[in-house]
């Protein structure tokens, strides 16, 4: 579904709209990199690159021979469209502003980088056994956690350990769709004025 989004928003640009600005972790500007947006969706330092040279040695981890050819092309597209500076920029004013960052979405890195870590761990197992496989998977995820100036779970990265709740900022959010204020009580929502909850 995430690689047609990008085409779907090229389709109805004409409804949608072109931009002049681009969103980014700073928020709306004129526009971006490539690397910038990388770095938005990625994280900073050795996270970053760690991930992204997984990403590429994962062509030697799929070995399915139907998949194989065109998981190759894919990966040359990506990277292709990677190198290329303002690709993000291009994707963000001309199809949509927030595919200056999604496109990155629609070509699923994390799970190619995840097939590398898969791959190194059938391959370690199969010469040494699985103790040493699983200790080449344990290295790989503790160096991925550890070495980035911004840990996983962190006030610094937005995120927390706890049970799903509201993403609201407070109790009462502003409804443009029906021009009312809503108040939120007991995991219900409840228009101005009217006593029955959605």
């Amino acid at each position: 579904m995430q690689s047609i989004s990008p085409a779907l928003a090229w389709l109805l640009r004409d409804q949608i709209g072109t931009s002049n600005s681009v969103y980014t972790a700073q928020g709306y500007v004129e526009s971006t990199t490539n690397e910038e947006m990388y770095h938005f969706i990625a994280g900073d330092g050795f996270r970053a690159y760690l991930i992204l040279f997984l990403t590429g040695l994962s062509v030697y981890a799929v070995t399915n021979q139907t998949i194989r050819p065109v998981y190759h092309r894919l990966m040359l597209v990506f990277f292709i469209l990677l190198a290329v500076p303002w690709t993000s920029n291009f994707f963000g004013k001309y199809v949509h502003v927030y595919l200056s960052w999604r496109w990155l979405w629609a070509i699923p890195f994390p799970v190619m980088a995840a097939a590398a870590v898969a791959g190194l761990y059938r391959c370690a197992s199969e010469r040494t056994g699985r103790l040493s496989g699983s200790f080449a998977v344990a290295a790989i995820l503790s160096g991925f956690v550890l070495v980035s100036p911004k840990w996983v779970l962190s006030e610094h990265n937005y995120t927390e350990l706890g049970w799903p709740r509201f993403k609201l900022p407070s109790d009462s959010i502003h409804l443009d769709h029906f021009g009312k204020d809503a108040t939120v009580m007991n995991g219900r929502l409840y228009l101005e004025g009217s006593s029955e909850g959605f």
